[in-house]
């Protein structure tokens, strides 16, 4: 995972084990949701989704994930909630 931040965009790359695939982009917008993005990084960050495959992706638009395969990391991470963003 690399992370650069530009403005109010965070940018998180991952690789995947698709072969001759290019590396997955996401782009993270602070000021959409920064409670949000926070988390979603705090999950990069643990780990929390690697290995953890695709199960649909709509290019330019969404990634939808599965559960991590590592059960202790899913129960301290998985079920994790945050507040809602300000209005």
């Amino acid at each position: 995972m690399s992370r650069t931040n530009a403005s109010k965009i965070t940018k998180v790359t991952c690789g995947t084990t698709v072969l001759d695939s290019e590396p997955v982009v996401f782009e993270l917008h602070l000021d959409w949701s920064p409670l949000g993005v926070e988390h979603a990084l705090s999950l990069f960050r643990e780990g929390f989704y690697d290995g953890v495959p695709f199960f649909r992706v709509m290019k330019g638009f969404l990634v939808q994930f599965g559960l991590n395969y590592d059960k202790q990391l899913q129960k301290r991470l998985g079920d994790t909630t945050i507040a809602d963003d300000p209005p």
